[in-house]
């Protein structure tokens, strides 16, 4: 049976250089799950005064393939030189990468508020714009967020905390969660190739030290939560 324009879309979305947790984003916001995302690809790691690398042309190539199919309008950043990630705290600062961002929304109106977000460092309607849920979001303006070390391990082991990409809340965590496992049930049914990679990546598992390192500088007060819209 040939395939359908959906499912050539969807495999695109597998094969594409992203990594597991941005395909997850990417066919979220393509099958309408979410607004709005932010995803990247990236070169080899290089240590300071090495030579540098470039992100592979062919890996630029395919990702703008991928994002002209799907149902969404995009826009390229041009790459930047970022600090990768250390191995170790003594490494801090010396492993650099190139990385080129794009921006992705299910309108042109989404994806000019994502950019006017991104610009402010406005984390309110970031979440928005990201479909996070709303008391999500309130959490982090008003310093109501969870640690997930304070969840049960039982918990903790779950898909919807290994697929979680949002802070939760103390009051309303079990309805964040159940949020992220209708993400992750849609994502299943529609790419098991994509929740396996990434069931198996075991992404995002925040703690204190990367919430205060996402959200740390946002204006915790004076956000009038009610009039915001995603």
């Amino acid at each position: 049976m040939p395939k359908s324009e959906e499912q050539r879309t969807i495999e695109l979305i597998e094969d594409s250089p992203f990594s597991p947790q941005d395909k997850y984003k990417l066919l979220l916001v393509h099958l309408g799950a979410r607004q709005a995302c932010t995803v990247s690809i990236a070169s080899g790691i290089w240590r300071r005064g090495g030579d540098a690398k470039e992100i592979d042309t062919e890996r630029v190539l395919d990702a703008n393939q991928t994002l002209q199919h799907i149902s969404a309008v995009y826009e390229a950043n041009q790459p930047l030189t970022n600090q990768a990630l250390p191995t170790a705290p003594k490494k801090q600062g010396k492993r650099l990468q190139e990385v080129m961002t794009f921006l992705v929304a299910r309108e042109l109106n989404l994806l000019v508020k994502l950019k006017q977000a991104i610009r402010a460092n406005d984390y309110v309607n970031l979440g928005y714009l990201y479909s996070w849920p709303r008391t999500s979001i309130d959490a982090v303006t008003y310093e109501g967020v969870i640690a997930l070390n304070r969840l049960a391990t039982a918990t903790i082991m779950t898909d919807p905390v290994r697929f979680l990409d949002f802070p939760l809340s103390q009051q309303n965590w079990p309805s964040e969660l159940a949020r992220v496992q209708d993400w992750v049930n849609l994502v299943q049914r529609n790419s098991p190739v994509i929740y396996q990679q990434l069931r198996m990546a075991n992404f995002c598992r925040l703690n204190d030290e990367q919430v205060d390192g996402m959200f740390g500088r946002l204006e915790r007060r004076g956000h009038d939560i009610g009039r915001q819209t995603g």
